[in-house]
């Protein structure tokens, strides 16, 4: 499991998870090259669909769970899609929504927290 908390400058979110056993744990989801090439693979859709999407709630389960299964993944848990998606049912879509949208928001933006101006800096620089 992942020990401490989330780096949004890594492109982190913390998301709290109903295990198999029945316990609450904190994970970390990491936005990755990797990751967003697994979850467009595994939806069919484009990051920036699925982020539109997010921001309606509009995300059903098999989404919800290909994004967990690849952040978790890019963050170095050990995550099967089958089992991320039990959890997921297990904790509610509703209480998970906002960090999958902010986990979205943050691949959109290369691993930067949605409003941060470091992007903006590094292009003026190149």
């Amino acid at each position: 499991m992942s020990v401490g908390s989330a780096n949004p400058e890594r492109g982190e979110v913390a998301v709290e998870l109903v295990t198999p056993s029945g316990a609450r744990k904190t994970f970390h989801l990491r936005a990755t090259f990797a990751a967003v090439i697994e979850i467009e693979q595994r939806t069919g859709l484009g990051l920036l669909a699925l982020a539109r999407k997010a921001a309606r709630l509009d995300l059903g389960y098999g989404e919800s769970a290909a994004i967990l299964t690849a952040g978790l993944k890019a963050a170095g848990e050990s995550a099967e899609y089958d089992t991320v998606g039990r959890m997921l049912f297990d904790t509610g879509l509703a209480e998970v929504m906002g960090h999958l949208t902010d986990f979205l928001a943050g691949a959109l933006s290369a691993g930067e927290p949605p409003g941060d101006d470091a992007g903006e800096a590094r292009a003026a620089d190149g």
